[in-house]
């Protein structure tokens, strides 16, 4: 037998027993563990495999491979982060860019074992000059490479609008569809949750941007008040829509950002780092240190842990205990009244360094500020965490709660949920020597963005 064809069946021969017995590799991606195999098939397609629901196939490119994704293993955080986030796009984004650089390893190493295995059947063939090895592994390497770039350059992701479905879940063969039309129906929200953010706004502006606040001082500006997003991007983009038009000065976030803080809810501060306007953070109990530490590489994001002075405003706020571990979780008792001491001794400090100031307690759970209203200078106590909007004044101080800006985030979306998103938007003014909240701005928008409510509270200056 001619040496060339030996070199040529070699290579072939190496090529299916890497398929058959090499071709599979594991991939772990934030909570997931994925296997990738590829497999001789008299049709090319792509197979995903989620047992024990069943597998999703579809005719994705002609090279008669199939390429095969199964989950192995999930992690209850990352399915929970899956459930809450899946259609904010970075998830998919994500994956699949984690996907390209897996692939591009796979075929690495696949080309390096094919290469490999066909070089040791031309030793084995007794071909033991240099030329013939190095031929053989050469050939086995762009054999490899050759069948990628042909698989990679006729694949058609849209191909799965027409899929096959196996096991269980070709018993509902309407969940796909559904699925689907929610995305659509998020990614329909997300654009008309921006545009209604800038449209009120704009109402705003008509109203000379005081509307009716005339006469409060020489300077005027705002603060937008948020907490409780919950990972739900369409309230961040009601945010920007706000932030665009609206001249606020800043963002003051009391937290729950994400729902358990995990690498695929972290990516929802890229739309943060988007707004023109400082963004103050306080840490909830549903962040992580994983969540704070990427807020805290955001430029424009100030996570709040003591006091931060903005021309005699005076934030004083710090993460809550909970934001330091891996999961979500309720503070001790032990861990308030610590934190309590925290807030005590930060208001000490303002007043020293920044007397007269307008002092505001920002925190995410209400009992951290708990009878702190009484101290000298604070003028504002802002919290989150219960879900219900509400301003409330007694004789001490201003008590703030925005409600849940994320209503009860992506699964509010899917149910019948009917929490609104809520946000409050605070008004102060500025003289030579004193800030001052002049009003409060109640907004409440509901679930199908059919009604949208905005209550303003006017506090007026002491009388002389």
């Amino acid at each position: 037998m001619p040496k060339w064809v030996v070199l040529v069946l070699a290579v072939i021969a190496a090529l299916l027993l890497c398929l058959q017995f090499f071709s599979t590799r594991d991939v772990s991606w934030d909570g997931f563990d994925l296997k990738l195999r590829l497999a001789v098939s008299a049709d090319g397609g792509t197979r995903l495999n989620v047992p024990p629901v069943g597998s999703v196939t579809a005719t994705t490119h002609s090279i008669p491979i199939q390429i095969e994704i199964s989950l192995q293993e999930v992690e209850l955080q990352a399915l929970s982060a899956v459930l809450d986030g899946a259609a904010t796009g970075a998830l998919f984004m994500n994956l699949q860019q984690q996907l390209a650089r897996e692939a591009a390893l796979y075929v690495i190493s696949l080309m390096l074992a094919t290469g490999t295995l066909a070089t040791g059947i031309v030793l084995a063939a007794n071909l033991r000059h240099c030329s013939y090895l190095i031929t053989a592994f050469a050939g086995g390497m762009v054999m490899v490479a050759v069948l990628a770039s042909s698989v990679f350059a006729t694949y058609n992701v849209d191909a799965f609008d027409e899929y096959a479905l196996d096991g269980p879940v070709a018993t509902f063969p309407g969940a796909f569809e559904t699925l689907q039309q929610s995305m659509d129906q998020l990614e329909d929200l997300r654009r008309q949750m921006r545009l209604l953010g800038a449209n009120l706004m704009g109402l705003y502006e008509q109203w000379g941007t005081s509307g009716g606040l005339d006469g409060f001082g020489q300077e005027k500006f705002s603060l937008l008040l948020v907490a409780d997003v919950h990972n739900h991007v369409p309230a961040l983009d009601f945010v920007r829509g706000m932030t665009d038009v609206y001249p606020v000065q800043a963002v003051v976030d009391l937290g729950d950002l994400t729902d358990w803080g995990t690498p695929v809810e972290a990516r929802i501060v890229d739309q943060i780092g988007q707004l023109d306007v400082p963004y103050i953070f306080v840490p909830g109990n549903h962040e992580t240190p994983l969540v704070v530490e990427k807020m805290d590489s955001i430029d424009n994001v100030v996570v709040l842990d003591g006091t931060y002075e903005m021309d005699g405003l005076v934030l004083a706020g710090f993460p809550d205990p909970s934001a330091f571990r891996q999961a979500p979780a309720e503070a001790s008792g032990e861990e308030i009244a610590d934190l309590r001491d925290k807030y005590r001794a930060a208001v000490r400090d303002a007043n020293a360094m920044h007397p007269g100031s307008f002092v505001m307690l920002v925190a995410h759970h209400p009992q951290a500020v708990q009878g702190l209203e009484a101290m000298p200078s604070v003028r504002a106590v802002l919290s989150g965490h219960t879900h219900r909007l509400q301003v409330r004044e007694t004789d001490d101080a201003l008590h703030l709660d925005p409600g849940t800006t994320g209503a009860s985030g992506v699964r509010g979306f899917m149910t019948e949920s009917e929490t609104p998103h809520t946000a409050l938007l605070l008004h102060f003014s500025r003289d030579a020597d004193s800030v001052r909240l002049v009003a409060v701005d109640s907004i409440a928008l509901t679930p199908d963005l059919d009604n949208t409510t905005i209550k303003r509270e006017i506090y007026l200056p002491p009388s002389p």
